[in-house]
């Protein structure tokens, strides 16, 4: 996040259990944010990047081989709501699909294969 009323630049976690922002690492991260990403300008100018990450195994239990499926229509999902809520907002969106994957799996501290913290 960097322009966000009431949050300090930075990092932040959705933890979902208890359903606050957890900040990770704080500071100006567009630089960052638009390297990773191949030097898309939206991601470097954004007041705020999300990612989503998920827990293969946290679904495999349930999903078994169609796992991966079901985990991209989710964010999928996720993503077709936040836009909705920008629009209705009046703030543009967009999303992204292209970033150095081992250079944002070792900024947010992921193994890139069950994405559990590493």
């Amino acid at each position: 996040m960097h322009n966000v009323e009431g949050l300090e630049p930075g990092l932040y976690h959705l933890n979902v259990r208890d359903w606050v922002l957890e900040g990770l690492k704080f500071g100006d991260l567009r630089e960052f944010a638009h390297t990773v990403t191949h030097n898309q300008q939206a991601a470097g100018a954004a007041a705020v990047n999300f990612v989503w990450t998920a827990m293969t195994d946290r679904q495999r239990w349930k999903y078994h081989e169609r796992t991966y499926r079901c985990i991209f229509w989710d964010v999928g999902h996720v993503a077709h709501g936040l836009h909705l809520a920008a629009h209705g907002l009046g703030l543009g969106s967009v999303s992204m699909g292209h970033w150095f994957d081992d250079e944002m799996n070792e900024f947010l501290g992921l193994d890139g294969v069950d994405t559990s913290r590493s």
